[in-house]
């Protein structure tokens, strides 16, 4: 109503309001952006929404919705949600080309249903991954959609001679309110170490029409070795040593052979710009020269890691780390990290264990020269106490391989987080052959040999001692709960009650005909709030017969062995239950939907018990 009351008045609308309104729109998409998605709008919701957005895009110019050169930076939206606005603007009849154009400079150029945009547009290579594996140096890269075959496509050179780059299938999705609208030309580069001349100078450029642009090479994620914010930054392999090059940002990677003196040149370089430089980073400074110090000590050690909440043990990762200690036949150095505050702590230090309290400076020391870690939760880093700014300063010295050791099976669709690239897993451990082949579909990008059915760690505990109980467990959802603290359990949430997740299981358990039944019958109850939603105990108050238990302050172990029944929606410990032979019992009320997609288990087909969609057919 208001850009409608502002076009009648001026019969168009301002630049400044513009900017303004589409501001505000941009807000609702980031902050639903992938993982941060609250669900409240699905459906038709979400559907009415966008017409309302369409409405409102009607009324921006497309130059302002691209958002790049000559635009105001504060509402740039970025290529992923400028494509879904225009998409949401247009529909059916959105038709982007892209094609490189010649103005003050060469560019790339968009054309919206046959009319030229002014934005000029300069796409940058993202270094996302780099290996050294079987004496092939592999680099994986990403690339805005219009960088590869549907615009200009991209072509590597390798001292000014093409090289052969192949597209990867692998998950690069951008999803606004949990939908899929724009997904990054990913590609990897794979080169011989014998194909290594004494230096080589890999670069990017787009090629049309006789326009050539060469492409600024940048990178971000702690996994790419070496970090386009960290002047110097280089990593080794082999007789070679990995950098960029270049003014504007960095145009090119150069492969080169180093010798000693030359690494410790570099590496001056890199400690000087951290003590004095434009993006001096002194928290890292102090790590990287501790990592240095203490590196005769720890450079002959085979450091092993486990880990699990942090708060909390009893998962994989403790019983891996437990398996670790027993076997004496090697020389691994097994290492289990967990909160200096967590109970589990004190109780492991009882049972003759040394777990390795989390942010200390011997965490962080044997984190940087570990050589395996077992992760049961993502990010690995975070996990391991090195917060993001000084990770960009150390992540050429992490010579680890990750290796995926679970929290719960990956039945559902979990692309996003667990593809190979997001933390280069070297392998990911399964309990299920329905795993494998949810793992195994491309956008995971994993080969067979990545892929390997063991069984998980914490199996090993699950002993049925039936106690006449009967365990209500429902897992969580993202929306419902307040945003992460890496390493601590979720505060509370004032709005939790609001919610229909909190309705549903309130009824549930304050339910008199299931609580007189259970009594009756001499059965105890117990409703078992998921670790997310431990802080909401008091929301449920008391309730006769009824035991609320907050799970981060129980042994999952003894609880899932003494039940005899467990009720859940989701929850990745019905495999625990099954496990041990014993019923499960699904509640899917239709208001409250997974937060996952299923991917290779599905509950009416394959679940270990009934289904129950209604309050009174579950009591």
């Amino acid at each position: 109503p208001a850009l409608q009351w502002v076009m009648e008045r001026d019969q168009e609308i301002p630049r400044d309001v513009q900017y303004y309104i589409f501001g505000e729109l941009c807000r609702r998409f980031k902050h639903n952006r992938d993982s941060k998605d609250k669900k409240l709008l699905q459906g038709e919701k979400l559907q009415e929404f966008k017409e309302v957005c369409k409405n409102i895009l009607k009324y921006i110019d497309d130059d302002i919705i691209w958002g790049y050169a000559g635009s105001a930076k504060k509402y740039t939206p970025g290529n992923a949600l400028a494509y879904a606005l225009f998409q949401i603007k247009y529909g059916e009849d959105l038709n982007m080309e892209f094609g490189l154009q010649k103005r003050e400079r060469v560019s790339v150029q968009s054309r919206m249903n046959g009319r030229l945009l002014p934005n000029e547009l300069i796409p940058t290579i993202h270094v996302d991954l780099m290996n050294y594996e079987k004496k092939t140096l592999s680099i994986e890269f990403s690339a805005p959609k219009f960088a590869g075959p549907e615009g200009v496509e991209v072509k590597a050179l390798i001292n000014d001679q093409e090289y052969p780059i192949q597209e990867t299938p692998r998950y690069s999705y951008v999803r606004f309110f949990s939908e899929n609208v724009y997904k990054l030309f990913t590609f990897i580069i794979e080169i011989p170490y014998e194909q290594l001349q004494e230096r080589n100078v890999l670069s990017f450029k787009l090629k049309q029409n006789g326009n050539e642009l060469m492409l600024p090479v940048i990178s971000g994620r702690y996994v790419s070795r070496i970090n386009s914010t960290v002047p110097g930054s280089y990593w080794c392999f082999g007789e070679y040593m990995v950098r960029f090059v270049g003014k504007f940002k960095h145009n090119a990677i150069i492969i080169e052979k180093a010798g000693r003196k030359k690494r410790i040149i570099q590496e001056l370089r890199v400690l000087k710009n951290m003590w004095s430089g434009k993006t001096k980073n002194r928290a890292a400074l102090k790590l990287r020269l501790l990592y240095w110090l203490t590196r005769p000590y720890y450079k002959n050690k085979n450091i092993w890691i486990a880990f699990d909440k942090l708060y909390k043990g009893g998962d994989c990762g403790e019983y891996f780390y437990k398996y670790m200690c027993s076997r004496k036949d090697t020389n691994v150095y097994p290492v289990y990290i967990i909160n200096e505050d967590a109970p589990d702590r004190q109780r492991l230090i009882e049972e003759g264990y040394h777990p390795v309290s989390r942010s200390t400076w011997k965490q962080k020391l044997l984190f940087l020269n570990s050589k395996m870690i077992f992760a049961t939760h993502v990010p690995i880093p975070g996990f391991n106490a090195i917060a993001k700014n000084v990770l960009k300063g150390i992540q050429d010295r992490l010579e680890y391989s990750p290796t995926c050791i679970q929290h719960g099976l990956t039945v559902q669709y979990l692309a996003h987080d667990s593809h190979r690239q997001f933390n280069n897993n070297k392998r990911y451990y399964c309990a299920s052959k329905y795993e494998i082949q949810n793992l195994s579909l491309p956008e995971y990008d994993y080969r067979p040999e990545h892929l390997k059915l063991t069984g998980v760690p914490r199996y090993d505990g699950l002993v049925n001692k039936d106690q006449r109980q009967i365990l209500i467990t429902p897992t969580w959802r993202s929306y419902i709960a307040m945003p992460s603290v890496m390493g601590k359990s979720r505060p509370y949430n004032p709005n939790f009650k609001e919610t229909d997740y909190f309705r549903i299981y309130n009824d549930l358990i304050h339910d008199q005909k299931l609580i007189e039944t259970a009594k009756r019958t001499g059965y105890k109850l117990i409703y078992l709030l998921h670790p997310i939603t431990s802080a909401q105990l008091e929301d449920y108050g008391e309730v006769e017969n009824v035991e609320l238990i907050q799970a981060t302050t129980v042994n999952y172990e003894k609880i899932l062995c003494e039940s005899s029944l467990m009720v859940t929606d989701y929850s990745g410990v019905q495999f625990d239950f099954a496990y041990m032979r014993k019923p499960v019992v699904y509640y899917h009320p239709p208001k409250l939907p997974p937060h996952y997609v299923e991917g290779g288990f599905f509950y009416d087909t394959q679940g270990f018990g009934e289904i129950c969609t209604e309050h009174k057919q579950l009591v």
